[in-house]
């Protein structure tokens, strides 16, 4: 289940692999109930051995399911979402799972200062990047005139451009980039991503007067981030609460 992303944000993944995305839905409060009883309806008839779930929000559903039917689960947490945890349902299902895995110190930390009957259940596995793949580099040939960019310095930013994460410093990088024009007119600012809060970046692009030095690439790929990111003299978003930042490693 993804609940901001499209269809074509999985694109490179297993066609063995169903994902149910949230993000392009016209109802989307109707969806994720639907998608919740899905989720249910499947536990109830494979009974798995072991559930793992993504996102705090279906821990209590997971609970249920421990609780009736002794199914174990485990809970993945990232960031934000579990830095604040006010519903006492959720944070009782939190002490319930077998395991948490937390993807950094401070995440864990901030489970375990909400979920003290999580102690002990707690792990820590860091985000990995495949340096393989994401190395320095020159990047694909004819990438920065497909967007223009064929001069003056680029800065870029990847993520998703979402109202729900608006925190993620778009509009911060807008506002500097008036500046930074000022000093280098021949800068181009590059921003790999989709969601909701496109037209309103747009507008403010335009706004400041900036829009020809704006270019929004839309969605990426994995397998063309790379290039990307080889392209850029400078990569920035000024984030005010990341869990750990994939997109900076």
């Amino acid at each position: 289940m993804l609940l901001n992303d499209g269809q074509s944000s999985v694109a490179d993944f297993e066609p063995n692999v169903r994902f149910h995305p949230c993000a392009v839905t016209k109802h989307r409060s109707l969806w994720k109930l639907k998608l919740a009883w899905h989720c249910l309806m499947h536990i109830l008839i494979r009974r798995p051995a072991l559930i793992v779930c993504g996102h705090i929000n279906f821990a209590p559903l997971c609970s249920f399911c421990h609780r009736v039917f002794g199914i174990e689960y485990a809970i993945l947490a990232y960031g934000i979402e579990v830095w604040h945890v006010e519903s006492r349902i959720t944070r009782r299902a939190i002490a319930d799972a077998v395991i948490v895995v937390c993807i950094s110190r401070y995440t864990a930390q901030k489970v375990l200062e909400q979920v003290p009957g999580a102690q002990g259940k707690t792990v820590i596995l860091p985000c990995t990047v495949d340096t393989d793949s994401f190395s320095p580099g020159i990047p694909a040939p004819g990438l920065a005139e497909r967007y223009g960019l064929a001069r003056g310095p680029i800065i870029l930013t990847v993520g998703r451009i979402s109202a729900a994460e608006d925190y993620k410093g778009h509009k911060v990088m807008l506002e500097a980039l008036v500046k930074v024009l000022k000093v280098k007119p021949e800068t181009k600012y590059l921003i790999v991503g989709t969601g909701d809060l496109v037209p309103e970046l747009k507008a403010k692009a335009k706004e400041l007067g900036i829009e020809g030095s704006v270019v929004f690439a839309g969605f990426v790929p994995a397998s063309g981030l790379a290039d990307h990111y080889r392209m850029c003299d400078v990569f920035a978003m000024p984030s005010k609460g990341e869990g750990f930042g994939i997109v900076f490693l």
